[in-house]
């Protein structure tokens, strides 16, 4: 199905208002405060939505933590994430075959979405609170390094 006839039918199982895209043709969802993004185009259907804005300090972290997660869609439910260049944001994305969904299929994957969504927008967030305090850890483990003389490399130095 095409994602006109996939947002139509969910609109009318839910009972929204009509739904219709926007100027540049993607449609926009609000699903417990989060804005969902849905676009086809090229014979794909993408998703993609704002997980959130990395920590200040300690993006490292955090970024290898997201990283780790999409190694094999392990733990982020076959979706990716990227940086959106424009505001410096994590967003999940998720890209499709077009036309393979049915109206069930599309469904369970937008619930999909939305699960992962919740959980990273809620790590990510919890990981701002606490990356201040893991670089002030680490900081002083580095320390403690230098003055035993132990290099970067986890050798000691004589």
């Amino acid at each position: 199905m095409e994602l006109k006839d996939l947002m139509e039918g969910l609109a009318a199982e839910a009972g929204m208002d009509g739904v219709a895209p926007d100027d540049g043709g993607a449609y926009h969802l609000g699903i417990d405060g989060m804005r969902i993004s849905l676009l086809e185009a090229g014979g794909r259907l993408a998703l993609w939505a704002d997980v959130g804005e990395p920590p200040p300090e300690g993006r490292e972290r955090l970024f290898r933590t997201l990283l780790e997660s999409s190694f094999m869609g392990e733990g982020s439910g076959g979706a990716a994430f990227a940086i959106d260049a424009k505001s410096g944001r994590v967003v999940l994305q998720r890209i499709e075959t077009s036309g393979s969904l049915d109206l069930a299929g599309f469904k369970s994957m937008l619930e999909k979405f939305v699960n992962v969504l919740e959980t990273w927008r809620k790590t990510v967030a919890d990981f701002r609170d606490v990356a201040p305090s893991l670089d002030a850890a680490e900081r002083e483990e580095n320390d403690i390094a230098r003055q035993l003389g132990i290099g970067a490399e986890g050798f000691m130095r004589v």
